[in-house]
């Protein structure tokens, strides 16, 4: 009788630990990681004429898993003048969708041309989790779509376009900044 008493709490026991332990522990293999990412717009600056617009642009991305809030809070970076790199959006609390995929709705990001303009737009952002065999994090990639919401070309005409992201996870040693 007690040994079957005491297998059954050992099943509960470890039960309880893997409801509690697995899906956290699962949800995190975002936890800390870099991302390059590489911007590329293309639209059109409306004045008297309409002319064709292309900027190329880099920005970086942090993920950090937040214990208490149970999500991720990210940080984009960006440079706003050369070797000056600022937050240019910030997103506390999300919890993102499950272990391989990652969907982040309107991310916000503010892009400087070589001429000081600035372009702001939304994207939308799909993270794709690599694992290996075993089931370990190996890497991920990134892939943005959006539209420019504002912004001009340093001569006061503004900007109109759509713009695509491509990153992928990098070593923190390889920012500039």
């Amino acid at each position: 009788m007690r040994r079957a008493k005491l297998v059954v709490i050992t099943v509960v026991a470890l039960s309880l630990l893997c409801f509690f332990t697995i899906p956290m522990a699962s949800a995190q293999p975002l936890n800390n990681l870099w991302f390059k990412l590489n911007v590329k717009l293309q639209g059109y600056t409306v004045d008297g004429a309409t002319e064709k617009f292309r900027l190329r642009g880099v920005a970086y991305m942090h993920l950090h898993w937040d214990d208490v809030a149970g999500a991720y809070d990210l940080r984009v970076y960006t440079e706003l003048l050369p070797d000056f790199w600022v937050i240019s959006y910030s997103y506390d609390n999300w919890d993102g969708n499950d272990n391989f995929e990652y969907f982040f709705p309107d991310l916000y990001l503010e892009l400087v041309g070589e001429d000081g303009f600035l372009v702001r737009f939304y994207h939308t952002a799909a993270i794709t989790v690599r694992r290996d065999r075993g089931g370990v994090f190996r890497s991920a990639t990134y892939q943005g779509w959006g539209e420019v919401v504002g912004g001009d070309d340093g001569f006061g005409n503004t900007i109109f376009g759509g713009i695509t992201i491509k990153g992928k996870t990098i070593d923190p040693s390889k920012r500039p900044f």
